[in-house]
Parts: C-alpha cells; sequence; structure tokens
C-alpha cells in the first residue's frame, strides 16, 4: 500500500501531457466514428450490427478503446494545473486504465483466439451468441470486480492508503507487483503473445504450409500436417497471408513502445526532481499508445469491411459469397478472403 504523493509537473512534463491527451482524443474520436457508420448501417439495413461471434468480441474491444482514449484525455487537466493529485479525479483515471488498457488486451486475446479457431481449425461457430457473450461478459466483469474490490479494500482502511496514486506522471494502480500483473501486465503479455504465436501459425497455414483435417468424430481430434513444398497460391491467398501478419506486428509494436515506457519510469530516481527527468520517450512512447484506439479502427476496416455491417455486405459481398458457403464458419472465412479484395480495390488485432 502507498500513501499519496502529489507529483509536481515540469514544464516538458506539461507539453508531453497535452500531447498524450490529444492522442487519447484523436482515437476517442475515430472509435466514435465508427460507432456512428456501424449504427447508420444498422439503421438502413434494418438489421442488428452483430451477425457473427466476432462483431461482438470487436464492440467489446472498440468499448474498451473508448475507456483508453478518456483515461488519455483526462490527462489535460494535470497538464493545466501542473501537478498530479489524488482524489476522485485520479480514482476515475484509474478506473478508466483498468477497462481501457486491460479490456482491449482482453478482447485482443478473445479475436485472436476465435479467428485462429475459424480459419485454422475450420470452426463453425453456432448460430447463438452465448460464447461470445459470455467470455466478453467475463471480461468486463473481471475489472468491475478488480476495481471495486480494490477501491472497497483501501477505502476500508480509512483512506489512509490509495488505491490509484500518481505514478507520477499520470493515475494508476499503487505500486504492487502482484495487483499490477494481474491488473494490467498479465492479459498484455498474453495478447501480445497469443497474437503474435497464433497469426503467424495463420500465416503458413493461408500459405498452405500447415494443413489441418479433422480426424474423428470429436471436436478435438485433428491431424496436423506439415507440407514443404506447397502448391503455389493465387495472389488473393498471398495477400491473405501478409494481412495476418498486420494485426500482431501492429499489436506487438504498440505494446513494446508502452514496455519501453515503463521502464523508463521504474529507473527514475526518487531522489531527482521529477521536473529534472527526461520526459521526451516517455512522451513519445505513451502519445504512440495513446493512438490504439485510431490504429485498430483502421486495421478493422481495411482488412475486415463486413464487420458490423461497415460495408453493406447486402450490396456488394453477398454476391461474391459462393452457395456452397452455407455454413456460417465456411461464410466467415469466405468473407475474410472477400474483405482482401476490397482493402486492394475478425482483437483481428
Amino acid at each position: 500500500m502507498s500513501d499519496c504523493t502529489e507529483s509536481n509537473l515540469g514544464i516538458n512534463n506539461v507539453i508531453g501531457l497535452a500531447l498524450i491527451a490529444q492522442g487519447g482524443l484523436l482515437s476517442l474520436a475515430f472509435v466514435l466514428a465508427f460507432f456512428g457508420f456501424v449504427m447508420h448501417n444498422a439503421i438502413i439495413q434494418r438489421r442488428h450490427p452483430f451477425q457473427s461471434h466476432v462483431d461482438i468480441y470487436i464492440i467489446s474491444l472498440f468499448a474498451a478503446s473508448v475507456s483508453q482514449g478518456l483515461y488519455s484525455v483526462m490527462n489535460w487537466k494535470w497538464a493545466v494545473t501542473g501537478k498530479v493529485m489524488c482524489g476522485a479525479y485520479c480514482d476515475a483515471q484509474g478506473i478508466l486504465s483498468q477497462f481501457g488498457e486491460t479490456g482491449i488486451s482482453q478482447s485482443t486475446l478473445a479475436i485472436s483466439i476465435h479467428t485462429f479457431c475459424v480459419i485454422f481449425f475450420r470452426w463453425d461457430p453456432p448460430r447463438s451468441k452465448r460464447v461470445p457473450l459470455c467470455v466478453v461478459s467475463l471480461i468486463w466483469l473481471y475489472n468491475a470486480c478488480f476495481v471495486a474490490v480494490g477501491l472497497g479494500k483501501h477505502r476500508g482502511r480509512g483512506g489512509k492508503d490509495a488505491f490509484y496514486v500518481p505514478a507520477p506522471y499520470w493515475c494508476w494502480l499503487y505500486p504492487s507487483t502482484a495487483t499490477r500483473i494481474f491488473s494490467e501486465y498479465l492479459w498484455l503479455n498474453l495478447a501480445v503473445f497469443a497474437s503474435v504465436i497464433l497469426y503467424v501459425l495463420l500465416f503458413f497455414a493461408v500459405l498452405g504450409y500447415i494443413d489441418v483435417r479433422s480426424n474423428g468424430n470429436r471436436w478435438y481430434q485433428y491431424r496436423v500436417t506439415l507440407i514443404r513444398q506447397p502448391e503455389p497460391t493465387q495472389q488473393r491467398e498471398a495477400l491473405i497471408a501478409k494481412k495476418m501478419l498486420w494485426y500482431p506486428l501492429a499489436n506487438a509494436f504498440l505494446v513494446l513502445a508502452d514496455i519501453f515506457r515503463w521502464k523508463l519510469i521504474e529507473n527514475i530516481d526518487p531522489n531527482v526532481p521529477l521536473q529534472d527527468v527526461s520526459f521526451t520517450w516517455i512522451a513519445v512512447t505513451r502519445v504512440l499508445y495513446s493512438l490504439t484506439g485510431v490504429v485498430d479502427v483502421m486495421l478493422f476496416t481495411l482488412t475486415r469491411p463486413s464487420i458490423l455491417l461497415f460495408n453493406a455486405p447486402a450490396v456488394g459481398t453477398s454476391a461474391m459469397i459462393p452457395q456452397n458457403a452455407t455454413t456460417r464458419g465456411a461464410r466467415e472465412r469466405t468473407v475474410a478472403s472477400i474483405a482482401v479484395n476490397h482493402c486492394c480495390a475478425s482483437h483481428c488485432p
């Protein structure tokens, strides 16, 4: 536990925090504009936007991105006042961090696993939305319980110890390694490693180097074959494979930038005034991470134009889906291929 200590900021800190707030505002604008297009298409087509499992996961991801954007925008107050202080505003920023950064990582992990199962194992998702609804509910329930238990436990000690404190340029969890691991570090690292491993496997599977076929009646019975010299792929399949790598590369870049920022903050000498500590690279990495919403919106709209009715599939894509693609999984895989053609003319982050 930790007593709350105010952080007095210098001019470089103020400028950096203002830039971080603007990055968060830009991400917020992108995500809200995306939601606006989804609502517009739903009204025009008179259909609900949740046509597949991945649609629900993506809504969870972008809802978390809204929290992340607000979290970054709240740094504007610290830039204006020139100091970071404990209190209700600090608690609010810490709560938004929990639902934002952690929620993004958890939703990204869910999307990566779902996409891998659909494409790699040729899984046909059931028509019922119970699975994604349960997963998304658990994500938000986990974060809500983490916040409620943390705040309740610390306030139960008479307010002597704060749960969210200046860290030191903005508000975050008090310095407890175990708490920070289960709050954010665990999920962020799981999302990155899973994204890299699963999408790299999908890359080789789409190119034909890995062949996966059912080997029994049970869901876990599959035969995986490595092919040294696969048949030459068409240009469309090659483009799909390359786009499979966009998600883990973008995600890993943003996360590594944020990890670098963590290391810089951890190495700050507490005996040196905060105004005298170099803030340039901390601000640069944090600005990059504050643009997560921008990156996610661009990736999804460019590579999966049919998600959430974003590109009116009834107008152009429905006619391109083969008649024999009757199952939900087959249609999802077909639409994924069509998305690549649209890009040339399912956090998948």
